[in-house]
């Protein structure tokens, strides 16, 4: 089958060559076909948006570049899964090329929703409809970004309550969700989420010891939002080398899974740290750690190999 063209109005090769410029016109362009949120129908917004993305470190052009850095490194590392998603790709018309812009294409807008002002919960099928938005006049190729982000945010059914469509998971998809969960070591993560956290909640508690476990477990039923910082860290510890499909996806996961152990002594740092801070409780570092070990002995997790 023949090669189709693939058209976007973003032609890059990196993230690095991604400009202000190119990125507000791809949310002028999206804003024109989608018409879903006014934000983007604004100039002076649309400024605002690109700004806060290029100024901003966790969730921003940062991430992004590390979660492509990261997209490269599972495709030369996992030659076998990569020819899967070659092969997927031609028989649908694309090749290797167009795969790969792809994944470059969701590591930028996976997590542009946040700086539209939606949620952690709603954010995904926003940028999904944004990166696929920015290439109107091919539906394959729109239809493969939108499926890349869709559920790049998806941990585990411990913390989402659900099953993983894994019949929905292409070799694709699966590269990128796995580049997005592992683009820092574990210990990097876990500071990544404390710094997010002071961000935007800088008077939430770093660890509330009086929340019951029952509580705090409980992710279903209740949002991590209303409880401590440590609640949130216990996403990293909940994914699992068995919540991806394929035997690389599953390696590449385990084999970075086994900074856990330090990241794990790193919330024990950061609770000494808090001690320093003006107007913060003194935290014991040992019962915040026990706290999850506990959330993985209950859910038997494993914290490192």
């Amino acid at each position: 089958m023949s090669q189709r063209k693939q058209t976007t109005i973003l032609d890059i090769n990196d993230v690095s060559e991604l400009t202000p410029k190119m990125l507000k016109s791809c949310l002028q362009k999206a804003g024109e076909r989608l018409r879903f949120h006014n934000v983007l129908l604004n100039s002076e917004s649309r400024k605002e948006i690109v700004g806060d993305f290029f100024a901003n470190f966790d969730h921003g052009l940062s991430h992004s570049q590390a979660v492509w850095n990261r997209c490269q490194e599972i495709i030369s590392q996992s030659s076998l899964l990569w020819k899967v998603a070659v092969e997927q790709a031609n028989r649908v018309g694309r090749d290797g090329n167009q795969a790969r812009q792809a994944l470059l294409l969701a590591s930028i807008f996976h997590d542009l929703g946040r700086f539209l002002g939606f949620s952690f919960s709603t954010h995904e099928i926003i940028g999904a409809k944004l990166a696929a938005a920015i290439n109107p006049d091919d539906t394959g190729f729109a239809n493969v970004l939108y499926n890349l982000i869709i559920h790049h945010d998806y941990v585990c059914p411990i913390i989402n309550g659900y099953d993983f469509p894994f019949e929905a998971v292409s070799p694709l998809a699966e590269i990128f969700r796995l580049a997005d969960k592992t683009s820092n070591s574990p210990s990097e993560e876990i500071r990544r989420y404390y710094e997010v956290g002071r961000r935007l909640a800088p008077d939430k508690p770093l660890f509330k010891p009086d929340i019951p476990a029952e509580v705090r477990f409980d992710f279903t039923n209740s949002s991590p939002a209303g409880k401590d910082m440590l609640t949130w860290f216990l996403l990293l510890f909940a994914l699992q080398s068995t919540d991806f499909l394929y035997g690389d996806t599953r390696d590449a996961y385990a084999y970075w899974a086994r900074g856990k152990k330090e990241a794990l002594e790193v919330i024990g740092d950061l609770c000494r740290q808090e001690e320093y801070l003006d107007g913060r409780t003194p935290t014991e570092p040992e019962e915040a750690m026990a706290v999850v070990i506990r959330f993985c002995q209950k859910h038997n997790l494993i914290i490192s190999a």
